[in-house]
């Protein structure tokens, strides 16, 4: 059973969104198309008894639906949003109280002090549920102090976070706390509702809720006799002593520091089922032995991605894979480049760049003819000045 302690039904503010409007109608058919099995109307400084009448017929049995008002509180100068809801049994009264409180007032300009909505309300042993922290307009500390300290029932206050990790968070540290769904849009609360509260334990009506929130021991204890459990006789210990546990057929959780046994107890209780036929296993929070328990490193992770019409883009990958960085260049090169540039500057310079060069092959031969005539003639005349007188 999942519970939403915070609803609208109703555009009553100007910066309420038109989708928080829904009839009576279509409000218990989506109710009933969900898990949700307690659920508080708080529309913003009203409450519509005939709505609520028409919803509460249209749920019969199959849901609980709890009356109240979400009042803007104004308290040392300071805004925040508080929570009103009160027992089914109480509606009536509790409608007449709301029109007087407000009256003189539209949702818009209406606000109030904590003292205020004591004065008005705690005769009616409400549950008070205050904005808190990051879930906004948030109540400050000294105004939720104040109305812990005024109100006749301290164990029925609650904070209201944003979500079920805060919710998680300041339940730890001592706050009592829960978080509702404060609607914007009827179409999508089917899926937002799926991430709502689940109530580990069957309520069956407000005053039920408000005595299991009070930890009430008989009413806890009534309550666990319904479900099914049984004892558990365990040899815990190297000592041998016997323990005897009720486990329920639920969640059981172990409270205990480090180093008390809570591991060796849940060991025990393995070996338990495990010999009555049931598979049984523990597993351990060291540090040490994560990766091998969880295979966090997924070594033997195997998945075809093509079963879930995924593309492995194996082409894309191969050719990543297959890049590489263009070689760098070399100081060396950039200095021969520069080198180069500067002789062909000073080529433009002489012009020397430009000549063409001409054909060798008239003015040479010419020479050589010269020069082979010479030498032809210095023969000659070295001859003949040996032989003649």
């Amino acid at each position: 059973m999942k519970i939403d302690i915070h609803t609208h039904t109703k555009k009553c503010k100007s910066g309420d969104a038109p989708t928080r409007e829904i009839s009576p109608e279509n409000f218990c058919q989506t109710i009933l198309s969900t898990e949700v099995g307690i659920i508080a109307i708080t529309n913003h400084n009203v409450f519509d008894l005939d709505q609520y009448t028409a919803i509460e017929t249209g749920l019969g049995k199959d849901a609980q639906v709890w009356p109240g008002i979400e009042i803007d509180i104004h308290e040392n100068g300071s805004r925040g949003h508080l929570l009103v809801i009160v027992s089914p049994t109480l509606a009536k009264g509790f409608s007449k109280a709301v029109d007087a409180f407000t009256k003189g007032s539209s949702p818009n300009s209406f606000t109030a002090t904590i003292d205020q909505v004591l004065e008005k309300f705690d005769s009616f042993k409400p549950l008070y549920v205050a904005h808190y922290k990051q879930k906004k307009p948030n109540l400050s500390d000294n105004a939720i102090e104040r109305l812990l300290s005024k109100t006749e029932n301290p164990g029925r206050v609650i904070k209201e976070v944003s979500n079920s990790i805060s919710a998680g968070i300041y339940i730890s540290h001592g706050h009592p706390s829960i978080y509702g769904s404060d609607i914007q849009d009827w179409a999508k609360y089917e899926e937002f509702s799926r991430e709502l509260p689940d109530l580990r334990l069957p309520v069956e009506s407000f005053e039920h809720f408000c005595l299991l929130l009070a930890k009430d021991p008989t009413t806890i204890n009534t309550v666990l006799d319904k479900k099914t459990s049984e004892f558990l006789e365990l040899r815990s210990f190297d000592d041998n002593s016997m323990l005897k546990i009720k486990a329920f057929n639920d969640i059981n959780v172990i409270f205990g520091p480090k180093g008390t046994g809570k591991t060796c107890i849940l060991k025990a209780i393995a070996r338990y089922y495990t010999k009555k036929g049931t598979d049984a296993r523990v597993y351990e929070s060291a540090s040490d032995r994560l990766d091998e328990i969880f295979d966090r490193k997924g070594k033997d992770l195997t998945i075809d991605l093509s079963d879930h019409d995924i593309d492995d883009c194996a082409n894309e990958i191969e050719v990543l894979r297959a890049a590489s960085e263009i070689d760098v260049t070399s100081i060396k090169k950039y200095v021969a480049y520069f080198e180069a540039k500067t002789t062909n500057r000073n080529a433009k310079k002489i012009l020397l760049k430009d000549i063409e060069p001409e054909e060798e092959s008239g003015a040479k031969r010419e020479f050589d003819d010269v020069k082979a005539a010479v030498g032809t003639t210095k023969n000659s005349w070295s001859f003949w000045t040996r032989i003649l007188p």
